[in-house]
């Protein structure tokens, strides 16, 4: 099977007139992914991934700047302001004709606001690089930059009397997409963090089972988040809204070194595919940092 690879791209957006009296009317990461959907994934995967169900095989990150040092990320009601966005590709055979597309814009409409926009800068990476780079840790910090939501399972286990005996039984949830957890629960979070890496990386030898029995056994465990962490609600539309968390979060492991090895891999990788409910639009984009 051919290496696939990770590749990120960072854009300066800078609006082509004068928009002074211009604001957002959404959240921008929609803008950005909408470019990514119309301009770039059509001509590099051939078909409309739009219409494609199951996990999309890119992230973006809202338009945003910075005010002396602070990070600002254009929402709802922001200006339209000269910035920067990221577009993640996950799961990339050819690197070199991708980084040839991107580097040919220098003209792009974002919610019928027109920028001029030039690459700043671009890595490519392979699967096999990210995990050979990890190591086993014992302690990390998860920043969660906007805002996060994961979604619950749509199954869950009963046990139930059968003769006398209790058994375990899978049962399906009424609501079958589950529902939305604005928490930053480490069981939700690498679970989809592993979905995704099992989907694109075209690894076969990774002990994808044994990672997510680990994962399953509570042997990621919140330790602090000393500052806390904030609700906040995303507006999509006049009608609409989307609620998620932000702030940091600390977290601890126990278990095997090995199975902390994967965990390593698996918080590298959030920095490139985002988590959880929105993350092809720029909800659930967060840095990581090893602590010990």
């Amino acid at each position: 099977m051919s290496d696939r690879f990770i590749l990120s791209a960072r854009f300066e957006a800078d609006p082509l007139d004068s928009l002074h009296n211009r604001v957002f009317h959404r959240f921008s990461g929609f803008a950005v992914r909408v470019f990514l959907y119309r301009d770039v994934i059509k001509d590099i995967y051939g078909i409309d991934l739009h219409k494609v169900g199951g996990l999309r095989p890119f992230s973006v990150t809202p338009i945003y700047t910075y005010d002396d040092g602070r990070l600002v990320i254009f929402r709802y009601g922001s200006r339209v302001l000269k910035g920067l966005f990221q577009v993640r590709l996950l799961d990339i055979i050819d690197p070199i004709r991708v980084v040839e597309r991107l580097s040919n814009f220098r003209e792009v409409s974002l919610d019928i606001i027109d920028y001029r926009v030039g690459i700043a800068s671009i890595s490519v990476f392979s699967y096999k690089d990210l995990f050979e780079s990890s190591k086993p840790i014992n302690e990390f910090l998860i920043k969660f930059i906007t805002p996060t939501s994961l979604r619950s399972p749509s199954i869950y286990i009963s046990f139930t009397k059968k003769g006398g005996v209790y058994g375990p039984k899978v049962l399906r949830k009424s609501r079958r997409k589950g529902v939305y957890v604005p928490l930053p629960y480490p069981n939700l979070i690498f679970k989809n963090l592993l979905r995704m890496f099992r989907k694109f990386s075209g690894l076969e030898d990774i002990p994808y089972n044994d990672i997510r029995e680990y994962i399953e056994n509570d042997n990621i465990i919140i330790a602090k988040f000393p500052d806390g962490i904030k609700s906040r609600a995303i507006k999509l539309s006049e009608d609409e809204k989307y609620i998620g968390f932000v702030g940091k979060v600390y977290y601890r492991l126990e278990g095997p070194e090995d199975m902390r090895r994967y965990i390593h891999m698996l918080l590298k990788y959030a920095e490139y595919s985002n988590i959880g409910v929105g993350r092809t639009a720029g909800l659930g984009w967060v840095e990581t940092k090893v602590i010990k």
